[in-house]
């Protein structure tokens, strides 16, 4: 019997929703991560799938998966989101997107999928931070002649970029990003 553990962070909604894994027959464990313990217990005795409800504490979810996903011993387990704010799930699913996402009332057949389907060569993050990168829309560099030059690009780019020209502080460009 497949076993699966369910993240949750609020006690009777965990025990509430194990129940609905439970009944197709999968061996559900549930608990509120409270400390590092947590993932050496998911080392030593790891799970089929892992079920992260992003309902209640969303960002704590993303931050778990992270970690889930940076640490090498667990980053094969597969990873299923369940419900969450539209918003909240696709920034989610912008850093984790071979993950499954789910609501509660199609549970049963991602989980099927998941367990069918883990992932082969699963997306590592490059920090447990990355969910907390703004998302740059526009990046315009203004140099020193004011010539204006626009261009997209990754967050951690941008603040390398910015602290560069700190450092060098004699080319006088000047770093302005839309941030949504």
């Amino acid at each position: 019997m497949p076993r699966i553990h369910l993240i949750h962070w609020n006690a009777a909604e965990a025990e509430e929703r194990s129940k609905i894994v439970s009944s197709d027959g999968y061996d559900v464990v549930y608990e509120i991560p409270r400390s590092a313990n947590f993932f050496h217990e998911l080392e030593a005795n790891p799970p089929d799938a892992i079920v992260i409800d992003l309902s209640r504490l969303p960002s704590q979810g993303r931050d778990l998966a992270l970690t889930i996903r940076q640490r090498k011993s667990t980053r094969a387990i597969p990873l299923v989101f369940a419900e969450g704010a539209p918003e909240k799930v696709e920034r989610v699913k912008e850093l984790l997107p071979d993950a499954f996402y789910t609501t509660w009332s199609g549970i049963r057949g991602t989980l099927k999928k998941a367990l069918a389907h883990p992932p082969i060569d699963p997306i590592v993050p490059q920090s447990v931070f990355d969910g907390y990168a703004g998302k740059v829309s526009r990046l315009n560099w203004v140099s020193s002649q004011n010539q204006s030059r626009s261009c997209s690009t990754r967050p951690r780019n941008l603040i390398r970029r910015w602290v560069n020209c700190q450092k060098a502080r004699l080319c006088g460009n000047v770093l302005r990003a839309n941030v949504i």
